[in-house]
C-alpha cells in the first residue's frame, strides 16, 4: 500500500491551516491546526488509500451529514466540511483537549460514583438530543467519549465518532447510507443485544451501551466479558451480567445496581423507555435531594413535552418530607 500524504501545512479553503499531526485512526487522520482568526480546530480527513473502499467513504459521509445536523454542548462541533483537490473528504471541528473515557479508566480502573455518573449523564444528554433527531450511535464506548477541562476541577464529556450513526424509525427512509438490515456494527464488548442479532435498533440500544459503559466506569470490568468476540456478542444475548456489588471492588447502594441492571437489561422494553429518563434517574444520586428537585421542575418546564418519571415522583416525595 502507498504511504499517505502528508497534510501538514496544507491550506483548506483558504481559511483553515493544517499543522501537527495529533491522532490516525483505522479510516482517518486527526491534525490540529488553526483558522483564519487564529482559533485551534482540528481538522479529520479520510486516508487516500480507502477512496475506492465504498464502505469508508459512506462512513466518513455519514459522519459528516450528522456531526453537521446536532449542535449540543456534549457533541464536538463541526465548523466545514467538503473534499481535498485530491479527493479526500475533511471534517473541521472544534478542538478538544483531553483524554477519552478509555484511558481514563486504564490509568485508574473504576471511578468514584458522582464522577462516573457526571460523565455518563453528559453523554446521555447529548445522545437524547441526538435520538430526538432520530439518529442512534451504534458505537458508544469509552474510547468515543472525550473527557476535557471546561472550568477548573469540572470534567466535560465530548461525544466522538458518529460514524455508524443511523436513522431509525420514522427517520429511517430519510437515511440514504442505510445499512443493509442484518448487517452488525458496533464494538462487541458494548454491543446491545439486538445489535449483536442483528434486529431492528432504536435508541434503547444505546442505552444499553452507555449502561455497559457505566457498569465498567463503576466496577472497572465491563458486565459482559468472553474469551473472543464472538463469545462477547453471544454473551450479551444469553449471559445475565452480575450485581456490581458481585463484580468489583467498590460496594454501592441497592437502587444504584437497579439503574444500572435496568439500563442493561436483555429485553430493550425493559430499560429506560428514553436517554432523558436515563440521565435523570442517574441525577438523583450527584444532586442533593432538593437541587435535583428544583432542577427537575426547571427541566419540566423547560421541555414541555417531558414526562415526570416514576423515580422522579418517588424523588420529589422524599424532599417535601
Amino acid at each position: 500500500m502507498a504511504s499517505e500524504p502528508d497534510y501538514s501545512s496544507l491550506l483548506i479553503e483558504g481559511k483553515y491551516r493544517v499543522e501537527k499531526l495529533v491522532g490516525s485512526g483505522s479510516m482517518s487522520f486527526v491534525y490540529r491546526g488553526t483558522d483564519d482568526k487564529g482559533k485551534t480546530i482540528a481538522v479529520k480527513i479520510m486516508k487516500k488509500s480507502l477512496l475506492t473502499d465504498a464502505d469508508t467513504v459512506t462512513r466518513f459521509e455519514r459522519e459528516i451529514r450528522t456531526c453537521m445536523s446536532l449542535k449540543h454542548a456534549n457533541i464536538v462541533t463541526v465548523f466545514a466540511s467538503g473534499k481535498l483537490p485530491t479527493g479526500e473528504p475533511f471534517l473541521v471541528m472544534e478542538f478538544v483537549d483531553g483524554s477519552n473515557l478509555a484511558e481514563l479508566l486504564k490509568s485508574e480502573k473504576f471511578l468514584a460514583m458522582p464522577r462516573a455518573l457526571n460523565i455518563i449523564c453528559q453523554a446521555a444528554d447529548a445522545l437524547e438530543l441526538a435520538h430526538s433527531r432520530g439518529y442512534i450511535h451504534r458505537d458508544i464506548k469509552p474510547q468515543n467519549l472525550m473527557i476535557c477541562k471546561k472550568f477548573p476541577n469540572q470534567e466535560h464529556v465530548k461525544v466522538l465518532d458518529f460514524g455508524v450513526a443511523k436513522l431509525f424509525g420514522s427517520w429511517h427512509n430519510l437515511d440514504k447510507f442505510a445499512t443493509a438490515p442484518g448487517n452488525v456494527l458496533g464494538t462487541p464488548l458494548y454491543m446491545s443485544p439486538e445489535q449483536v442479532l442483528g434486529s431492528p435498533l432504536d435508541g434503547r440500544s444505546d442505552i444499553y451501551s452507555l449502561g455497559c459503559v457505566l457498569y465498567q466506569c463503576l466496577s472497572g470490568v465491563p458486565p459482559i466479558s468472553g474469551k473472543s468476540a464472538v463469545e462477547v456478542m453471544q454473551n450479551h444475548v444469553a449471559f445475565n451480567p452480575y450485581n456490581l456489588n458481585e463484580n468489583g471492588e467498590n460496594k454501592f447502594p441497592e437502587e444504584l445496581n437497579a439503574l444500572v441492571l435496568k439500563a442493561i437489561a436483555k429485553k430493550r422494553e425493559d430499560r429506560f423507555d428514553s436517554m432523558g429518563e436515563f440521565a435523570e434517574t442517574m441525577r438523583q444520586f450527584i444532586m442533593p435531594p432538593l437541587v435535583f428537585w428544583l432542577w427537575s421542575k426547571y427541566d419540566q418546564i423547560y421541555h414541555h413535552k417531558k414526562q415526570v418519571s416514576p423515580a422522579l415522583k418517588s424523588m420529589s416525595k422524599r424532599t417535601r418530607k
